[in-house]
């Protein structure tokens, strides 16, 4: 057969399991049918497996029992049944067979017979739910209406038109989101009118988005009786519903959008170790020369199953080394190193190398899971983004031996590459003490008596020893050290000064298990009793969702300002931690909130999340519980679920646990305890476990790991000047104390230089001489001012220094300076001179000031070295207080220069020694500096050693001999593979609204004059986006309609779909319109009742929204035309009148004749002006018309036709559109006014101006028709034309006969008259090459309609007309045609 590649079982070779390393090995289909065929267990199979894939060496005798199984040909009969029924062995031949045959050779090969076939026991699984029920939440939220929103209008009235109505939306003016654990509750007040509404919309009508509410579940939506509670003329509902605290403050939701993701994820491993899953593999208890092979290949599983592995990851430099420890968080600044080991395969460090401890086993499995950790790590950090390493924020600067940015890493490419890390945050983090992973990566070192080791607890095989306990050497617990994990950091602001802010955020947190179902464990008794009748055992499964616990903390600072976040704690209890978290165990969110009640201003508020390693340091380092505050917001419905807590000035209340107790045993998931303990009872060898009694020496006694021995360091504090000329910049402010030092020269007498310091108090150190300034005092006289170097550059004046002295020791000084290094002028600047009384002028300098000041700093490290103790003591008699020898301790010393503060700590580090026994103390020596001076005395400990005796032993896997996985409902990183936490592959939490509230205790709202609704709804499936709260209107709102007699009958107050009434309230109503600017008497009342009739009679309705600020003349004046209504102004008062003539029902004449109300003639018209539309104007068109056909409650739909004008010379018109669909809901209304356009369009081709006298003009007012003749109107724009070189004419009309005309030829440039037969061609040709017009010989007698009439400053009138045609016998010509199709085109819809 062929060679297969020589890597194929290493990482990254050839082929690779087809199952991931941590889950639990699964036989392939073949494979159970070979199985299920010969009775065989998984067990029984997989160990047939292991035995087959051992080296081929030379076979202890002992093997004698077991087949020797190879890959060598083999001839394998097969029984088939024939036709018949008889069985027959057919031989297929000579095969080449793999493991599938061997196995069956195997099988094949006679038993002996004390081999008796058992039964394959197994434990219960366990398979928690994986369905849930889908919670959700309102992603969005209808933004506020802003102050200065115009108040919308409803007029609709289904009584005049049974196909009006109209659906409104709302605008927001309340809002409040809440959080109700497994989902949120929205309240709002949706303002629809101003006024008072008729009748207040049916629920049926009430529809978010595009979602009618009547479709959703009742039962979440707050009703008043069957309808939502609603407002018809303002005032406010009595309930406390849409209350905060029980009043009426105002407030209002929003959605924020921008870093409103928080949590910790993709954490990453800081030289912790994982474990192999966990599988009951056991020997039997009855030994024999039979089963003594097969127990010592089980034992060789077993303590690779028990063996805790390196990660080959993790951070090796950055800090002091009380920082590395996790002792003193990591200043600001400070750059910090993560590693990832890479290398050849054959790199002890970058691979486990295969032991014979393992036998066949091999390590290939933990490569696999090493490389995955380390690629996944290596993929999770990016070049700029944020972190968490440890408490610590920090952000990536650099990624070292990278080919190309991004490059993955690749372990197997011989590279180890370096993460560079900046803190831009304090905080605590832990790291190697020395700058490589060596120590880590060459884990395990088993206690196996070798090498130095002592010896641990094993299995024994008659003379084999299996040891499994190992030394922890820089291989640390993950659920007990900081890692590095991606930080994303919410943050939101208030958008409004407020005193209330309430932040709802969802979360999904769990934890996943799949895993052995190790509670199922039997005894040790048992299981042996199962192996000894040779029967086999294994442990169910256990595939559920199991409790996780996120931490964050809750920061605040006042917007706009760059301070420090100041954290949201409660002082008490005192081992309160001053956290917020989420418990969960389901994969679906719950929501919750905070409220911070503080001063009336803006805020920002920022979502820190916190370690849960912290959280069990906390707990493992004090041995006691915790507290935090647990959010839970299921069932909140009231203050009972209330807690709260203070922190000047603010006070913090959620729903939740504010003193929640966190133990090991709540941090810690039930589902990894061992149903049975896992323990034996071995004699062992002692080793030392650590040291008891002093571990640390400090002189004074006051100092400590946190409070080190502090040094003096001059430290420059600022350079400064102010003075009027000073360009630097904003130094100078007038009438303010500014600090500056001034010269006085030749003052008090000639040759001396007097100087003055004069400083602003906020410059000032408290300090002992009590100054406080603005003069200091104490001036300094110099005979000869002569320049030094001055500390921190440039120069200073010898001799001039202003000390001071503060209460801790520390001194500082003034001193002044002369320096071109700062911006603005040099410092020693001139200022003029001042005359001084009995004295004279002196002169004035400026100098620049700068301040230093010592710092107390912690002093420098001396001493941090590994010293070797001593068994024997230093002082006669010297006894021997140690049997064993060798121990090491890690010594670091801190002093000052002085050496009057010198703190030293030790630890256990380096070589534990051998052969120590319970009782041995050692001596640690003294310790001298490098001047051979001793600053820590010699100390005597007493050693902590592992049990010599009876000792209950753990199996290595286990820190209480019972829970595999202590602390992971908290932990920030796994142990085995198969624990799955919600933050793996990103943030657990998100920020989903905002409530500012403004208490309003002074004047809170009434809301009156309006018309608004009250919603409370409760989010599900349907409504995630509450975009836009509509309601169907079928009555608006309610107004005063105009009268035809000011005596009365007076009509009711109603609500109305006629124009002219709207227009009338627009005009004079107080509240709905401008009745404050304009005098009811400026109306035309009767003109507006009058026109309400005509568009009722003619089904002409407006039912709309007025929402958009209008200019209101534009407004009436454009709707009118859409109603056939002229809007004029008569005698100073607002008018709509019909423009049509109208019978005494009111409906459109159509035949009827139009009354001449006056006429004009030249005899009594001045300045006569024509004006032709231009040809854009007179172009006919297609009229598209647009209008919307309503459904009661539902959603209007818009519909449209095409109108056009009959005729083929109209067929290629142009579209114009025309949208009526805000107001018109009557197709027949469109039609009409569509005819109306186009025949305007068509027939109405100038307009004319002229001036009159007033008495010639008595009852005439716009919109009637009158009568003009006049010979000066002699020529028509459309009796144009020319005539061609070759004497053809060309008009628009045809012309004949005798005609007198005048002409113009280009080359005379002047205009002639003339008259010819236009019949006669020779005639015409005589006039080839010139433009004409033919001379009207008649008066014009045409109708015009009056559009406006003006008074002029001459006294005259102006009257300004339209051209109305007429048919020829004197009906409008406009009207014609409208119901016969000789007008206008069948309608395309």
């Amino acid at each position: 057969m062929a060679k297969l590649p020589k890597d194929i079982r290493k990482p990254g070779g050839d082929l690779v399991a087809a199952r991931s390393p941590f889950t639990r090995r699964v036989l392939l289909p073949t494979e159970a049918d070979l199985c299920n065929a010969l009775g065989l267990t998984e067990e029984e199979y997989f160990q047939f497996l292991e035995g087959v894939a051992a080296k081929a060496k030379e076979r202890p005798e002992a093997y004698d029992l077991i087949p020797d199984i190879r890959c060598d040909p083999v001839s394998l009969g097969l029984a088939i049944k024939s036709a018949s029924g008889v069985y027959s062995l057919t031989l297929l031949g000579q095969v080449v067979v793999g493991v599938a045959l061997s196995v069956i050779s195997y099988l094949l090969t006679p038993k002996p017979k004390s081999m008796k076939q058992g039964t394959a026991e197994r434990t219960a699984d366990i398979a928690g739910l994986k369905r849930f029920a889908p919670q959700f939440s309102f992603n969005s939220v209808q933004e506020l209406a802003n102050l200065g929103d115009l108040i919308p209008l409803v007029f609709t009235n289904r009584d005049h038109n049974p196909e009006g109505g109209v659906r409104v939306n709302s605008q927001l003016m309340w809002s409040q989101l809440v959080s109700l654990g497994r989902y949120q509750q929205l309240k709002i007040l949706g303002l629809f009118s101003l006024g008072r509404i008729k009748e207040v919309p049916e629920f049926k009508g009430y529809a978010i988005g595009d979602l009618l509410i009547e479709n959703y579940q009742r039962k979440k939506i707050h009703l008043s009786g069957n309808n939502l509670p609603f407002k018809t003329d303002g005032g406010v509902f009595n309930d406390s519903t849409f209350r905060v605290d029980g009043q009426r403050h105002f407030s209002g939701a929003r959605n924020p959008t921008t870093q409103a993701t928080f949590g910790l994820s993709s954490p990453m491993p800081n030289c912790t170790y994982f474990r192999l899953p966990y599988e009951l593999v056991r020997a039997p208890g009855k030994l024999n020369s039979s089963n003594r092979p097969a127990a010592r290949i089980t034992n060789r599983k077993r303590i690779k199953l028990l063996g805790a592995w390196p990660t080959r990851a993790g951070f090796l430099d950055g800090g002091t080394d009380l920082q590395k420890a996790g002792d003193s968080p990591l200043n600001v600044g400070t750059n910090i190193t993560y590693q990832i080991v890479g290398g050849i395969e054959t790199n002890s460090n970058a691979w486990q190398q295969d032991e014979d401890r393992f036998g066949n086993h091999g390590v290939e499995d933990v490569n696999s899971i090493s490389k995955t950790i380390r690629e996944a790590a290596d993929s999770q950090i990016v070049e700029g983004e944020t972190y968490m390493a440890g408490t610590a924020l920090v952000t990536c600067t650099h990624v070292t031996n990278e080919q190309w940015p991004g490059q993955p890493w690749d372990g197997t490419a011989s590279f180890t590459r370096e993460y560079n890390f900046e803190v831009t945050e304090s905080g605590l983090f832990e790291s190697l003490p020395q700058p490589n992973l060596t120590t880590h990566c060459q884990n395990p070192k088993w206690l196996d008596g070798k090498e130095g080791r002592p010896e641990g607890d094993y299995f024994e095989v008659k003379d084999s020893k299996f040891h499994y306990e190992q030394q922890y050497n820089q291989l640390y617990e993950p659920c007990k050290r900081y890692v590095l994990q991606r930080a994303s950091i919410g943050t939101v602001s208030d958008n409004r000064d407020c005193e209330i802010t309430e932040i709802g955020f969802k979360s999904k947190v769990f934890k996943q298990m799949s895993f052995a179902n190790v509670n199922s464990k039997p005894t040790e008794e048992d299981i042996q009793e199962i192996l000894d009748d040779k029967s086999s055992i294994s442990l169910g499964n256990v595939q559920k969702y199991i409790v996780r616990y996120s931490f964050f903390k809750l920061q605040i600072r006042e917007a706009g300002q760059d301070g420090t976040w100041k954290t949201l704690e409660p002082n008490s209890p005192s081992d309160h931690l001053g956290l917020f978290c989420i418990r969960g165990n389901t994969p679906e969110f719950q929501y919750n909130y905070v409220r911070i009640d503080h001063p009336k201003r803006q805020y920002e508020y920022r979502f820190l999340p916190w370690p849960g390693n912290d959280v069990i340091k906390q707990i493992e380092t004090t041995g006691s519980s915790k507290t935090v505050c647990l959010l839970n917001a299921n069932g909140a419905i009231d203050s009972s679920a209330i807690n709260q807590f203070n922190c000047s000035p603010y006070v913090v209340k959620f729903a939740g646990k504010y003193d929640f107790v966190l133990t090991k045993e709540k941090l810690s998931n039930p589902e990894w305890e061992f149903g049975e303990l896992l323990v034996n009872r071995k004699q062992v060898s002692a080793f030392v476990q650590g040291i008891s009694g002093a571990s640390s020496y400090a002189f004074p006694s006051h100092l400590t790991a946190d409070n080190l021995p502090q040094k003096k360091v001059s430290t420059i504090k600022w350079t400064k000047i102010y003075h009027p000329t000073c360009t630097y910049p904003g130094s100078y402010v007038p009438n303010t104390n500014h600090t500056l030092i001034v010269q006085w020269k030749n003052w008090p007498v000639d040759g001396i230089s007097t100087f003055n310091l004069y400083i602003n108090p906020s410059d000032v150190t408290t300090n002992e001489e009590g100054r406080t300034g603005p003069d200091w005092g104490n001036a300094q006289q110099v005979t000869n001012v002569s320049l030094i170097s001055a500390q921190g550059g440039g120069e200073t004046v010898s001799g001039v220094i202003f000390s001071y002295e503060t209460s801790d020791g520390r001194t500082g000084r003034f001193i002044p300076v002369k320096t071109t290094s700062i911006p603005g002028n040099i410092g020693g600047y001139p200022c003029g001179k001042v005359n001084v009384p009995a004295f004279g002028e002196v002169t004035k300098t400026y100098w620049y000031v700068r301040k230093i000041e010592d710092e107390w700093q912690d002093a420098d490290q001396i001493i941090n070295t590994l010293v070797t103790t001593s068994s024997r003591e230093t002082q006669s008699p010297r006894r021997s207080i140690a049997n064993g020898t060798g121990l090491q301790v890690r010594m670091q010393v801190w002093a000052n220069d002085a050496r009057t503060e010198i703190f030293a700590r030790w630890y256990l580090d380096g070589s534990r020694g051998s052969n120590y026994r319970n009782g041995d103390a050692v001596i640690i020596p003294a310790q001298k500096d490098s001047n051979n001076v001793t600053v820590v005395p010699e100390h005597k400990v007493d050693l902590v050693l592992s049990n010599t005796d009876e000792k209950i032993i753990k199996a290595g896997v286990t820190d209480d001999g019972k829970n595999l996985n202590l602390y992971d409902a908290a932990s920030d990183y796994w142990k085995y593979e198969g624990d799955q936490s919600s933050h793996l592959d990103g943030p657990e939490h998100q920020i989903t609204y905002c409530n500012e509230i403004v208490k309003t205790y002074s004047n809170p709202a009434t809301y009156e004059n309006l018309a608004y609704v009250g919603l409370k709804i409760n989010s599900s499936k349907e409504w995630t986006n509450f975009s836009q709260l509509s309601a169907y209107f079928q009555k608006g709102v309610v107004i005063k309609k105009p009268q035809f007699s000011p005596m009365g009958p007076y009509p009711p107050d109603t609500s109305t779909s006629l124009f002219p009434e709207i227009a009338f309230a627009l005009l004079t109503d107080e509240t709905l319109g401008a009745g404050k600017v304009i005098n009811k008497t400026s109306v035309h009342e009767y003109n507006m009742a009058y026109s309400a009739e005509f568009c009722k009679r003619n089904g002409f309705f407006w039912d709309g929204v007025l929402s958009n600020r209008v200019n209101l003349r534009e407004f009436i004046f454009e709707n009118a035309n859409y109603c056939l209504l002229d809007f004029t102004i008569i005698g100073g008062q607002f008018s709509l009148y019909p423009a049509v003539p109208v019978k005494m029902d009111y409906t459109i004449d159509f035949n009827a004749k139009p009354t001449i109300k006056a006429m004009f003639t030249d005899g009594n018209i001045k300045d006569l002006n024509v004006a032709f539309l231009s040809p854009e104007d007179r172009q006919t068109f297609k009229a598209n018309i647009l209008y919307r056909k309503e459904k009661r409650n539902g959603f209007a739909e818009t519909k449209s036709f095409v109108l056009s004008l009959a005729g083929t010379e109209y067929v290629n018109d142009p579209i114009e559109t025309y949208d009526l669909s805000g107001f018109c809901t009557k197709r027949e209304h469109a039609i009409k006014f569509g005819k109306f356009i186009l025949s305007n369009r068509k027939l109405v081709d100038h307009t004319i101006t002229f001036k009159t006298a007033p008495n010639y003009v008595n009852g005439l007012q716009p919109g009637n028709y009158i009568r003009v003749f006049s010979t000066t109107q002699h020529v028509q724009r459309f009796n144009n034309g020319a005539i061609l070189d070759d004497g053809t004419v060309v008009s628009k009309d045809t012309i004949s006969g005798v005609k007198s005309f005048y002409y113009w030829n280009p080359s005379e440039q002047v205009v002639r008259d003339n008259q010819i037969n236009f019949s006669d061609s020779n005639a015409v040709k005589a006039f080839a090459g010139t433009l004409f017009t033919i001379i009207e010989e008649k008066s014009s007698n045409q109708c015009y309609k009056v559009e406006s009439m003006t008074f002029g400053e001459d006294g005259l009138i102006e009257i300004a007309a339209s051209y109305s045609p007429l048919t020829s016998d004197g009906k409008l010509a406009i009207l014609q045609g409208w119901d016969d199709g000789s007008r206008f085109a069948p309608i395309e819809t």
